[in-house]
């Protein structure tokens, strides 16, 4: 089902990332951590997180990486090429990068605290899109432009295609809020329900209605 894996591409990166953070227990700066975090996620930039997070640049770098990585590994389980795993990636860091958000100050509660992030969904990014890519796959299937074993390979070539060409376009849904809990384990802080919060913030970055 396309419309599935669309939407667990959507996540992969945010889940996977979420499984990475902790922070500093002393004067823990629980508001610039998520900030930070939320930067990394949708800007690539480590240089607030590896210094909350109290690592090196390529520590930091190699943590963004393995969030790539996530993705590229469930696009190769589809039998995506290596050329393609990198371009669908690149259109999710592109599209990504136009996120709006807005991180709110901490709120320090039993054992830890929480940060609300308020998220302003892209949208129109899949409208139209599972259409237009069934009609296609069809058309390139029996024109024998494609082979069935060629499939997947095709579509997400298609997708990473379409996805970029609606960059320019795009626009911003009603703002929308996801708690994230940090909890102190040893000296650092946690993100809890980590996997749960990481979904929440992707399906909140990009509108996903459309594949409903």
């Amino acid at each position: 089902n396309m419309k599935k894996i669309i939407k667990l591409l959507t996540t992969a990166l945010l889940v996977s990332a979420m499984l990475l953070t902790g922070g500093c227990g002393k004067k823990f700066d629980a508001t610039g951590y998520v900030n930070s975090f939320m930067k990394m996620i949708t800007q690539g930039d480590v240089s607030d997180y590896m210094k909350l997070t109290d690592q090196s640049e390529e520590e930091a770098k190699g943590d963004y990486q393995k969030m790539l990585d996530e993705m590229a590994s469930m696009l190769e389980n589809f039998g995506a090429s290596e050329e393609v795993q990198n371009k669908v990636t690149d259109a999710f860091i592109a599209l990504l990068a136009k996120a709006k958000y807005t991180v709110h100050d901490a709120v320090e509660v039993d054992g830890g605290f929480d940060v609300d992030v308020e998220i302003e969904p892209i949208q129109g990014v899949y409208d139209g899109m599972m259409e237009e890519l069934q009609n296609e796959a069809m058309d390139a299937v029996s024109s024998n432009e494609i082979t069935t074993d060629e499939i997947y390979d095709w579509l997400f070539t298609k997708m990473a295609d379409k996805m970029t060409e609606k960059l320019d376009s795009i626009t911003y849904g009603t703002p929308e809020t996801v708690t994230v809990h940090l909890e102190k384990n040893g000296n650092v802080y946690e993100i809890k329900d980590d996997s749960a919060t990481g979904e929440k913030i992707g399906q909140l970055l990009i509108d996903q209605s459309a594949l409903n």
